[in-house]
């Protein structure tokens, strides 16, 4: 449906449209007086907000966007063979605030990240998912059948260091986003924007350019795709003072422009820390 409104009101006056999909809409308003377009997609099934949004941008010769992405309910997982092996441990329901995910932070795995923002992860979203055994080392094993056949490993095998993680992340990131640039962008998140060996993404002003560059995105694509991996638990945003920390090599620099630092946080499971000599098969399942 396409009708003109307001047209008693000269800085509101469009045209509006509805658009209906299956159990979901499409609508928007065009205020010809200022050249400004209002829309909103409304979807049950999952889809990619990125593409969506640069399709729109696209098609209008937007100079300039500005785009909210609200989750109703509990996230759906992208991957059906994914949401059975993710059900222990709290599954990926939604726990308040409109459905953001549960989270935890690997802290130990980090030798070269800022000791204080590592600790502040740390304290935040502490690893909580073990899978039973005997005493010894906390370490962390795949517990996620699909994930493990994406990464083409057993399930039970061993992520023993920062940069193994960040290669598991990316992959647990795709269950939940798996088209359009979001792999380009979580790709050049991991190495770009962090040191080897740390799992601490510093978006200063250089990382910042250097991930759009590398993603071909624009900055108003990153922050909502940053937004969408807090929404999804697989960041979370520490050291929000904006003001340097540590010293030495170890200080986060997070300067004029920049945006902020990140925990490359893991929602439940599909990892699990195993407190065994031997790490063991998961088979999908985790216990608290």
């Amino acid at each position: 449906m396409v009708e003109r409104f307001a047209l008693d009101n000269p800085a509101a006056a469009g045209y509006s449209l509805v658009q209906l999909i299956t159990t979901s809409s499409i609508t928007a308003h065009f205020a010809e007086h200022t050249g400004r377009a209002f829309i909103n997609v409304f979807s049950c099934k999952p889809f990619d907000a990125v593409v969506a949004t640069d399709f729109i941008v696209r098609y209008f010769r937007a100079r300039r966007c500005t785009q909210q992405v609200l989750h109703r309910g509990a996230p759906w997982p992208a991957s059906p063979a994914g949401s059975a092996a993710r059900t222990g441990a709290g599954g990926v329901g939604g726990v308040g605030g409109g459905g953001v995910q549960p989270r935890q932070f690997p802290a130990w795995l980090d030798r070269s990240g800022p000791r204080d923002l590592v600790a502040e992860a740390q304290r935040r979203w502490p690893w909580s998912v073990h899978h039973g055994g005997g005493p010894g080392r906390l370490r962390l094993v795949v517990g996620d059948a699909h994930l493990a056949d994406v990464l083409d490993l057993p399930v039970g095998h061993v992520v023993d260091d920062a940069d193994d993680y960040c290669t598991v992340w990316r992959e647990s990131a795709r269950l939940y986003r798996p088209t359009g640039s979001a792999p380009l962008i979580r790709s050049a998140l991991v190495r770009l924007a962090r040191r080897p060996g740390s799992l601490i993404v510093q978006l200063d002003p250089a990382a910042v350019n250097a991930v759009l560059d590398a993603a071909q995105v624009r900055p108003s694509t990153l922050r909502a795709h940053l937004n969408w991996l807090d929404r999804d638990g697989l960041l979370g945003r520490i050291g929000t003072t904006g003001a340097s920390r540590g010293s030495g090599r170890a200080r986060a620099r997070v300067t004029s422009g920049g945006w902020g630092c990140y925990a490359l946080t893991m929602p439940l499971p599909p990892l699990a820390g195993s407190t065994g000599e031997t790490p063991g098969a998961l088979n999908g399942n985790t216990t608290r």
